[in-house]
């Protein structure tokens, strides 16, 4: 793959004022453009990241409304669209983000049925976008 970590998160972190921890940091948030991922993506943004790299799945009117606040607090936002269980995927999205300096691997989904409804489709989908994401 072609991106690489540059720096490890004390590296980063380290004697930074509290505002600019992450300054000019490369941040890369799975399921980052609704709910924990979002708001953890605006905080690397307030804390000074550069650029914050959001994987997303479907949800383009949230991704894009997380750019642009992104954007706003001074960070490049990078938006990469698919699935993280999808190997391929997981390839595009770290050459679009080049640099990585931290990783956030917080995208998570699953089906919501009764047990006895379930299928090998829908365990398959489930671990591979929680568990087999980054493998």
């Amino acid at each position: 793959m072609a991106a690489h970590v540059t720096r490890t998160h004390t590296e980063v972190a380290t004697n930074a004022p509290q505002a600019q921890k992450f300054a000019g940091a490369s941040i890369l948030v799975t399921g980052g453009s609704r709910g924990i991922g979002r708001e953890i993506a605006l905080r690397f943004a307030d804390q000074g990241a550069s650029r914050i790299t959001i994987s997303y799945l479907r949800n383009d009117s949230a991704a894009e409304k997380t750019a642009q606040d992104i954007q706003e607090r001074g960070a490049e936002p990078i938006l990469v669209r698919g699935n993280i269980g999808d190997p391929e995927h997981t390839i595009k999205m770290f050459e679009t983000a080049k640099e990585i300096d931290v990783i956030v691997a917080n995208a998570a989904t699953g089906v919501i049925r009764p047990v006895t409804e379930l299928s090998e489709k829908h365990w398959d989908w489930t671990m591979n976008s929680n568990a087999r994401s980054f493998f």
